[in-house]
């Protein structure tokens, strides 16, 4: 059991470490190694953390260890490695500049207040109608809302039936099926299916409705 932290990045040493160094910190048992060939997440030779989710109290500490080390050698690291614990405030970075090893605590900034109001619960579909010529001029009927999801074995439709009531559609709202857009997204794809059926068979009406209690 215990407390754990993610932990992400890696360590480049500015020129490679010698093999029995590699076997001197790997064999140490500490909550930082060095990368070996064939590993998907980093290069070899690279100062990493012993897992990528651990305990790792001691992270720091084996950090300062292995960089105290390698210098005696003519070796510095350069890199970071964030670090994330189960709590949710509970994050920092862990960097190496030249020769010194530096612990940033990161801490939660919020941004500019923003309103919400009315806009938050505003959705918009389009309502399409059918268009049919008489003596008297056009006649629109009411056929669904237009939608990216396809129904039934109809594969090549785009509208969704309308819910009815006595046997009467529902055109102010469309049912649960079909999708809400924003007020954006329905104003182009009003336009994308106005301009893919230029024939005027077919129209197609942005409209919006509030969500209450």
């Amino acid at each position: 059991m215990g407390y754990n932290s993610t932990f992400v990045g890696e360590f480049i040493p500015n020129k490679k470490i010698p093999e029995h160094l590699v076997s001197r910190i790997n064999e140490a048992c500490l909550d930082v190694r060095v990368s070996t060939k064939d590993e998907d997440l980093c290069d070899e030779g690279h100062v990493v953390p012993a897992a990528c989710e651990m305990h790792g109290y001691a992270f720091v500490e084996d950090l300062v260890k292995v960089q105290r080390f390698l210098v005696k050698h003519g070796i510095t690291l350069f890199g970071e490695v964030e670090r994330k614990g189960e709590s949710g405030d509970d994050f920092e970075k862990i960097e190496a500049r030249k020769s010194g090893i530096y612990r940033r605590a990161g801490r939660v900034i919020y941004g500019k207040r923003e309103e919400r109001g009315r806009e938050v619960v505003t959705h918009y579909s389009v309502r399409v109608f059918r268009v049919t010529k008489t003596a008297k001029g056009e006649k629109c009927r009411f056929a669904g809302w237009a939608s990216q999801v396809r129904f039934g074995k109809n594969t090549g439709s785009t509208v969704c039936p309308p819910q009815t009531v006595l046997g009467k559609p529902i055109m102010d709202k469309p049912p649960t099926m079909a999708l809400a857009f924003s007020k954006k997204d329905a104003d182009a794809l009003a336009k994308q299916l106005s301009a893919s059926r230029p024939s005027g068979k077919t129209k197609y009406e942005v409209i919006s409705w509030e969500d209450k209690l």
